[in-house]
């Protein structure tokens, strides 16, 4: 809780205008954390997209302990849609493809080229995947890119991206410049809050 807590104010000092979670809010193999996790992300008013977690959390442990979770919390998961569309970007779990699968999809260099290959928008900003990734598409040729935590990466125009945050219990977040088209993964070890 304390380094989704730290995500969210980091982000918030970054002067981040839109919050989104990228799926996987709550571990499903901690259900006593649900709750405080979804209440979090409310009450600091961050969207969301449908992660594997969620998935689990809706189609069986909501149904199998429905006691055991606040009202708030499973109207505000199981409202979670697979994608969000905005600033003509695409946010996702991993892949806005194959409806249920694309939420379990492998995070391997195929699985990103498919998705780059076959996306239309010309950002894709995914979570799923624990290690901040950047994939870029240009005159038909999909890369890995590198690129350093902590350092904004300009985004080309007429280049497609999928841009992957990296995961909030490894103590990665972004922050994406939508007007700027800067992309920048955060650490939140490596951050000193006032």
């Amino acid at each position: 809780m304390s380094k989704l807590r730290s995500g969210i104010e980091a982000l918030r000092n970054r002067g981040a205008e839109t919050l989104i979670h990228l799926g996987d809010m709550a571990d499903t193999l901690r259900l006593e954390t649900v709750d405080e996790c979804i209440g979090t992300l409310i009450r600091s008013d961050v969207a969301g997209v449908m992660g594997n977690h969620e998935y689990s959390l809706v189609m069986h442990h909501f149904k199998r302990y429905p006691s055991r979770f606040s009202e708030a919390a499973k109207t505000y998961v199981s409202a979670l849609p697979q994608r969000l569309e905005r600033f003509d970007m695409c946010f996702t779990h991993f892949s806005p493809f194959g409806g249920v699968n694309g939420l379990f999809a492998s995070t391997d260099d195929y699985s990103y080229e498919a998705t780059l290959l076959n996306s239309t928008w010309p950002i894709l900003v995914n979570g799923h995947s624990h290690d901040p990734r950047i994939y870029r598409l240009s005159d038909g040729v999909v890369e890995d890119v590198r690129f350093s935590v902590g350092k904004s990466f300009v985004l080309e125009q007429g280049s497609r991206y999928v841009l992957t945050c990296g995961a909030l219990e490894d103590s990665f977040c972004a922050l994406l410049d939508t007007d700027a088209r800067v992309f920048e993964v955060i650490s939140i070890d490596t951050l000193t809050f006032l």
